[in-house]
């Protein structure tokens, strides 16, 4: 990965007082500047040892070309360490990787265009002629990101600097700022909760003349012509137990955004986690629709490096974009002219003719004429060596998606063949076809009629069958490249059908495989791809892509992931992802990606269409896929594998979306963060202590064999080497035989993590108030101490007060307390603190509480509050969203009625069968929650369904086993 653009990490923290900067979780700050050109303005001396023994020399008396690689390195490195700058009175820094120029506020920071003038070629070389000096010019623009005061409290603090970090703390939250090549990273630590809110937030002001566009997912910051300079995505937040939690974006103003976490019953520290991919090369502004059908066109030149071929059918062209060491270049390498809408649907044809050279496909929005263009040593060919009419000799084709068309070698004869999409099933022979297969040969692509058909017959009529196709590969291992084929307008669920090739296939032959979407208005096949190989058995994959019917739609969109076997294709093998609610469209778009990162697993990349959404990155695994995503900045209304451009042995990936399209440049996956758990821990001496650390590379895939290395320090001193798992899981176990205290550091690759350990320490504490308040739903209980030794904090404790209590032995005793909550103690002080805890989505009804203080070493104490707390009725019916959700294999479901009346709940499987009760009852009026044990349920999507009088509701949750 060559950018990392503005990862986000917010570590909540109740209970240490950093003192170091905390490294593990990161936010980079990059902009897309196509190819990062890196140029030195000044010629350093490197000083050379007399000593033949310095590691500096070699053995021949020469200066060591490591070293001085080493060297020069470090002093480029030098570039990036943020200063004090006296003419703007702050702290900035330069980043020339990226073309962007940080300076740092008390309470955020502003990146701006370091210059809008990037030469391409090398400054320090005084030979070239000022009239071969060629410059790229790009777009002055800045953003200043503030955090807004209230949450931070951050007035008196000052920065500090040192290299390229930079830090500001008080007791409320500490940021953190890291300058790389990279770009730029910025970490949150707070330590306590910035309000009463019942979510965690962080609200964050954006001065920027760009267009800020808020998703739930994702927060962008785009030039007029589209293209991104700057994005938050993929957000993701969990506990300290690796839980995780609901997290998203909100826009709160047209000029502010808030990062919100649902912290219901999680363990602080909390995680929260945005990660991006930004593209290394992008291509807008050319206008005429460009970006709306995109393909790797595979290597037409014969060069050794893959290349791309883009749409921009208002102007009925094509743009070819030729691969290099460098990657895509900034000009088309090559531009195909036609008419009638020319460059619709594209796709590589493979090598037709088995010449050396891969070949292009291109279709005519319009006419639906179909041309074939071969490649030579020289790239593309000027003229199609073959074409198809849209209306010749009985064949028709009728529309189609630009995703419409697809290759393989079908027959196994060593020359690629093509597939083309008929859009909607067209009469041929008396049969119904979707799709018409052309055979390769010596001579190319000959003739004007199929080899075999991806069909039905006459009485069977799939509405929109070959709107989309794709060779799915070789799904059953059998030597022959295979044909799928969408029908996404079917019967208002969509189908899919997969055609197994073979040397002699009939021309009618019926599929081999189908499937159809059990949700009802989906599109299922809207598109289709080849997975390549996600779990990399041998046997080819499918993806298929399920979006939400109509622009607009804010329903789930969902993909499918199939896994080939020796049998093919089976109904029971596959992965179900299910998009967030948006308007994006998720599934629109579905590509394999063979091998991103270089682990032996192939990818899926899925695309949203809709208002140019986004797209999103999966990481296959020897299990099957991983479901969660790596967003790319851009837009995702296409998506495709783009080969390997830039020849680095990673396949890289191309998306568009008028009136842009970006490459993503593949790269070996890295170590990004060592976690460790629990984070804070109060033992007795001569017990056992335990954590447990999860790796995690920067792609949030666990890291197997990562040699993690624990070091105590304190009242014990010992160390130890654990490797994590295939879950990136390790553990490290020891006991004291002493008091006091201990610090575990957790290290790999230079990320740290801590964990601290309390033996054997006692905790008296005074409580001079307790007292409550209630808003809605919610009890905030509010305390006070005057002085406090050793506390190690208070357990929030509930009991309903319903007037009856527990009989044990025959005596009454005790009300039933449950615990609600633990707020962390302040150690050791000789003045008043202040403490807070709201209690939240409660039912209705009458509470008490208590505060369970306990001491480091299991001493505790108990203090009641004087009075008990009710909570009313609502004022209107509701039903809430479960959570957690997925989940397994219990949830919460929230609903409140105003009124006496029969409540109905029911739970619905995907095709509307009805499979559980939850309420079917006369209920009080009052807020309710239900716990939900889905355990005799399989895996996969379903609908609960409240009635109350005139009042229902419905919403989703999801099972993942």
């Amino acid at each position: 990965m060559k950018q990392l653009i503005l990862i986000v990490s917010l570590i909540l923290l109740c209970f240490i007082q950093f003192n170091k900067m905390n490294e593990t979780d990161s936010k980079l700050f990059t902009q897309n500047n196509g190819r990062n050109l890196i140029k030195t303005d000044n010629t350093y001396q490197i000083p050379v040892s007399q000593n033949l023994s310095d590691s500096k020399l070699n053995t021949s008396g020469n200066i060591s070309h490591d070293w001085y690689s080493a060297a020069i390195e470090k002093i480029s490195l030098e570039e990036y360490n943020i200063t004090y700058n006296e003419k703007l009175n702050t702290y900035q820094s330069p980043n020339r990787a990226n073309n962007i120029r940080f300076t740092y506020h008390k309470d955020g920071f502003k990146a701006a265009a370091r210059e809008t003038k990037i030469p391409l070629f090398d400054a320090n070389d005084r030979n070239i002629r000022e009239t071969d000096r060629k410059y790229k010019e790009v777009e002055d623009w800045n953003v200043d990101l503030i955090i807004k005061d209230n949450a931070t409290g951050i007035t008196n603090e000052d920065l500090t600097s040192a290299g390229n970090k930079a830090w500001i703390e008080n007791e409320n939250i500490r940021i953190d700022y890291t300058n790389t090549k990279e770009g730029m990273r910025q970490d949150f630590i707070v330590k306590k909760k910035l309000s009463d809110e019942n979510d965690l937030s962080l609200t964050i002001n954006a001065n920027t003349s760009l267009k800020m566009t808020v998703r739930n997912d994702a927060v962008s910051f785009s030039s007029n012509d589209g293209s991104e300079k700057m994005q938050y995505a993929s957000l993701k937040a969990w506990d300290a137990n690796l839980k995780e939690l609901n997290a998203y974006f909100e826009k709160t103003d047209d000029k502010q955004f808030a990062i919100r976490v649902d912290d219901r019953d999680a363990e602080y520290p909390v995680t929260i986690d945005p990660l991006s991919l930004a593209p290394d090369w992008t291509m807008s502004g050319i206008g005429g629709r460009f970006g709306w059908s995109l393909a790797d066109a595979g290597d037409v030149n014969g060069d050794g490096y893959d290349d791309v071929a883009i749409g921009a059918t208002s102007y009925d062209k094509v743009f070819l974009y030729y691969g290099s060491i460098n990657g895509l270049p900034d000009t088309a390498s090559k531009i195909l002219s036609g008419d009638f809408g020319f460059g619709e649907v594209l796709s590589s044809a493979g090598d037709v003719n088995s010449d050396g050279f891969d070949d292009l496909v291109i279709q005519n929005g319009g006419d639906r004429t179909t041309y074939v263009y071969q490649g030579s040593a020289s790239g593309i060919n000027d003229t199609a060596s073959w074409y198809l009419a849209g209306n010749d000799s009985g064949i028709v084709i009728c529309c189609g998606d630009p995703e419409s068309i697809g290759f393989g070698d079908f027959n196994g004869d060593g020359y690629d063949d093509i597939v083309i999409g008929t859009g909607e099933p067209q009469n041929y022979l008396s049969h119904n076809v979707g799709a018409y297969v052309f055979l390769g040969s010596a001579q190319g692509i000959t003739g004007n009629q199929p080899a075999w058909t991806a069909s039905t017959s006459q009485e069977i009529n799939l509405y929109g069958m070959g709107w989309s196709v794709s060779g799915a590969g070789d799904v059953n291992g059998d030597g022959y490249d295979d044909v799928i084929v969408g029908a996404p307008f079917n019967s208002q669920y969509g189908k899919a059908l997969v055609y197994y090739g073979s040397p002699d296939r009939p021309m009618f032959a019926p599929a081999d495989w189908e499937n159809t979407d059990s949700n009802y208005n989906n599109q299922l096949g809207l598109s289709v791809s080849s997975a390549c190989d996600v779990n990399n058995d041998g046997y080819d994959d499918i993806v298929i892509g399920s979006p939400p019917a109509g622009w607009g739609n804010t329903d789930t969109g969902i993909v499918y992931v199939y896994f080939g076997s020796s049998s093919g294709l089976n109904d029971s093998d596959l992965v179900i992802i299910f998009g967030e609610p948006s308007i994006g469209g998720y599934g629109y778009s579905v590509s394999g990606v063979p091998d991103f990162n270089g682990d032996g697993f192939d990818e899926v990349v899925v695309g949203e269409g809709y208002f140019n959404g986004g797209a999103f990155l999966y990481f296959g695994n020897s299990i099957s896929i991983n479901t969660t995503p790596v967003s790319l900045q851009g837009y995702g209304v296409r998506v495709s594998g783009a080969g390997d451009v830039n020849g680095d042995g990673y396949s890289d990936i191309i998306t568009g979306g008028e009136p842009s399209a970006n490459a993503f440049y593949g790269a070996a996956d890295i170590l990004y963060s060592v976690h460790v758990t629990p984070k804070q821990t109060f033992l007795q001496s001569n017990t056992e202590y335990c954590c447990t650390t999860y790796a995690r590379s920067q792609y949030r895939l666990p890291v197997d064999g990562m040699m993690i290395q624990f070091n105590v320090h304190g009242r014990n001193t010992l160390s130890a080497s654990v490797p994590s798992d295939i879950n990136g899981m390790s553990q490290f176990c020891y006991i004291s035989e002493y008091s006091g205290f201990d610090t575990i550091i957790v290290s790999a690759d230079n990320i740290v993590d801590t964990a601290y350990v309390s033996w054997d320490f006692p905790l008296p504490v005074e409580l001079s108030s307790f007292t409550s308040s209630v808003s809605e739903r919610n009890v905030t209980l509010n305390w006070s101490t005057t002085s406090e030794t050793n506390n190690s904090g208070f357990d929030i404790e509930r009991a309903v007060d319903n007037g009856q209590k527990i009989i044990e032995n025959g005596q009454l005793i005790i009300d039933s307390w449950s615990k609600a909550g633990f707020v962390e103690g302040n150690g050791t002080v000789n003045e008043p603190k202040n403490y807070s805890f709201t209690d939240k989505n409660l039912q209705t009804g009458n509470y008490k509480y208590r505060l369970k203080q306990t001491d480091f070493n299991g001493n505790y104490e108990y203090y009641y509050l004087s009075e008990s707390v009710s909570i009313g009725i609502p004022d209107k019916f509701s039903l809430s969203q479960n959570y957690p959700n997925p989940f397994n294999p219990v949830t919460n479901l929230e609903f409140g009625i105003p009124e006496l009346g029969l409540v109905s709940i029911k739970v619905y499987d995907a095709v509307g069968r009805e499979v559980e009760t939850l309420v079917n009852e006369i209920k009080e009026p009052g807020y309710y929650t239900i716990k939900f044990n889905a355990a005799n349920l399989a895996s996969g999507a379903y609908f609960y369904r409240m009635t109350a009088g005139e009042f229902v509701a419905v919403k989703k949750f999801v099972v993942l086993k």
